[in-house]
């Protein structure tokens, strides 16, 4: 049963992420989500948040910022 499955280990080099914060919905309802994540007590929805409403900013003030 197991003549075809052969172990083998992967080195990963490198990750590559994406954060998606809800940029394709309209603003009202970005606004909303930032609203509704920053009434709960969880840390991480808060942060969100915070993410969120920096994103939101640079789109409506055109702003750029630079890490």
């Amino acid at each position: 049963m197991t003549n075809g499955i052969v172990a083998f280990k992967v080195k990963i080099t490198k990750v590559e992420a994406k954060a998606k914060l809800s940029q394709s919905h309209p603003m009202e309802r970005q606004k909303l989500i930032i609203e509704q994540l920053e009434k709960t007590s969880n840390q991480d929805n808060i942060e969100i948040a915070s993410l969120m409403r920096k994103n939101l900013q640079k789109k409506v003030y055109g702003i750029v910022l630079l890490n």
